[in-house]
């Protein structure tokens, strides 16, 4: 089977990950088309615009067509491809869903409140530049009917998080959910160590609002938790992380520190690795990557009971955490020998390098 890979990716980073990991199975048997109007690379079939992506279809070149997330602007190319009676997968990276108008008032706390009002802007804003590029046929938001009449229409689902498939198709029967995932074990064994020689606490991963780290700074306070507490600012919303710099600076009785310098990777590692304790208040996926990590390190999670991959995690048998649980806790939880062993043995089950590859194949060759 051969394969046409759609992506829009404004950085380029998974892009370039996957596109490596896709020519390492198998080298240059499948397209790729940049949505984006990203840097071609080299060595590569490039599609190099929508009549070249349809001329392919129609001489039967490409059986299957994956969107590397698949976002509403999109929805004119897909149905136009869908058309064609072409199988449709879907390989699912969380923002492209979660950040729609209609679930925004899902994702922020009360005290977030205005960074979802600002968000909401933005995507008007950015609702507005697609219409008058001509890239969709209305400046208006797209209604969940709608949606959901559209996407209800994907053959394939692939993500990590399988309670992502089971939140967006609760009504459809026709959709196959399909475990993916970008990293493999040896993208990280090499980097744990489990050496907490204090306890360290790390709350959320980036200054984003949608971590929501007032709530769970205020539940450790309460606790009159005296541990070390790290806060990474290095990338997000510059205005948010002014005002979590600004609030948390008054707290006199929290022990914390700001991370806002990148570092170079092994010492980010090494960093991650003195965590015992880690909060992500996030009410959507986010920040897998550091959650497999921290799994591995034997770290304790805390999420919130309201992010799909709480539950997940849960309903897999690993031992996790969540936060709405401090409420009624004195003090926070550690994880056992036994239990730290538990998450380590079956997080390095489910993203072995044989498992990986082998779903890999699977998008690329069913």
């Amino acid at each position: 089977m051969i394969t046409l890979h759609i992506f829009f990716d404004k950085g380029g980073f998974f892009s370039n990950i996957t596109i490596d990991f896709i020519e390492a199975i198998q080298p240059k048997t499948h397209y790729y088309y940049f949505e984006n109007n990203l840097t071609k690379k080299d060595n590569i079939n490039n599609v190099n615009s929508h009549n070249h992506l349809f001329q392919l279809i129609e001489d039967k070149i490409v059986n299957k067509v994956v969107f590397h997330s698949l976002h509403t602007f999109q929805f004119p190319l897909f149905s136009k491809i869908k058309s064609f009676n072409i199988k449709i997968a879907w390989v699912f990276w969380s923002f492209e869903y979660y950040q729609l108008p209609f679930n925004l008032s899902k994702l922020y706390s009360k005290e977030n409140s205005l960074f979802k009002f600002r968000k909401y802007a933005s995507l008007m804003f950015e609702n507005m530049s697609l219409f008058l590029k001509g890239k969709i046929p209305s400046p208006l938001f797209i209604n969940s009917k709608k949606y959901y009449s559209i996407i209800n229409q994907v053959d394939e689902f692939y993500s990590f998080i399988e309670d992502d498939f089971f939140t967006i198709y609760s009504k459809s029967n026709t959709t196959q959910y399909s475990f993916l995932s970008y990293l493999n074990i040896d993208d990280l064994s090499n980097n744990i160590t489990s050496e907490f020689k204090e306890k360290v606490i790390m709350v959320g991963h980036s200054g984003s609002p949608l971590l929501n780290h007032f709530e769970v700074l205020n539940e450790i306070k309460k606790i009159g938790n005296t541990s070390k507490i790290l806060i990474p600012v290095t990338n997000g919303n510059k205005k948010y992380i002014e005002k979590l710099k600004r609030k948390v600076s008054k707290e006199t009785t929290l022990n914390f520190q700001f991370l806002d310098k990148r570092l170079p990777l092994d010492e980010y590692y090494s960093l991650l690795s003195s965590v015992s304790v880690f909060f992500i208040n996030s009410y959507c996926q986010l920040g897998l990557g550091n959650i497999v990590f921290f799994l591995l390190n034997g770290t304790t999670i805390y999420f919130s009971e309201k992010s799909s991959t709480f539950t997940f995690l849960q309903r897999k048998g690993f031992h996790v955490f969540s936060i709405e649980s401090l409420k009624s806790s004195s003090q926070i939880q550690k994880l056992t020998l036994e239990e730290s062993l538990n998450n380590q043995n079956k997080i390095k089950e489910l993203i072995s390098v044989e498992n990986v590859k082998k779903q890999w194949i699977k998008l690329l060759s069913e």
